[in-house]
């Protein structure tokens, strides 16, 4: 009996560890980076993974700014984009749509909400017609798409 308590406890204590590991790699571990002129950003799981996801230093360069706090969530600048993350999720905006998104829609707490999926290439990539990036959020979209001319125009769509 004794025997069969051990091996029952080794058991549970293998699943309690595995699924520790996983619930890590899918939230992520805080991470700290030093940013040049900042110091030290920390990063909280859902962010630190989201990061790392989307290609680290490599793709988002380093953070711009400390991660701020906005409503139930947090928003921190790289220098490539800004990582959202909310209840929603862990999701990147970046060039002209980051710029719509925080200075004329709100950001966050604005009538589209948080960003629901990370910002995608759309309708063939920016080279072509109609073409270019769409982000999507809790409320609606922005689009930033080619004319076929190779300006690009926004579009702001609230459900």
């Amino acid at each position: 009996s004794s025997a069969a308590s051990g091996a029952s406890s080794a058991v549970s204590s293998g699943a309690s560890a595995a699924s520790s590991a996983a619930s890590s790699v899918i939230n992520g571990t805080p991470t700290t980076l030093n940013a040049p002129g900042i110091g030290e950003v920390s990063l909280d799981g859902p962010t630190a993974a989201a990061y790392a996801r989307l290609g680290g230093a490599t793709a988002l360069g380093a953070p711009t700014g400390k991660a701020e706090k906005v409503g139930d969530g947090t928003v921190t600048p790289f220098a490539n984009g800004t990582i959202f993350t909310s209840p929603a999720g862990s999701y990147l905006v970046q060039g002209e749509i980051l710029k719509r998104y925080m200075d004329e829609q709100g950001g966050p707490s604005g009538a589209l909400g948080w960003p629901t999926a990370d910002e995608a290439e759309t309708g063939g990539g920016s080279k072509v017609a109609n073409g270019g990036w769409i982000s999507e959020f809790q409320n609606g979209t922005i689009t930033w798409l080619n004319d076929g001319k190779g300006s690009f125009s926004e579009t702001v769509t609230k459900k």
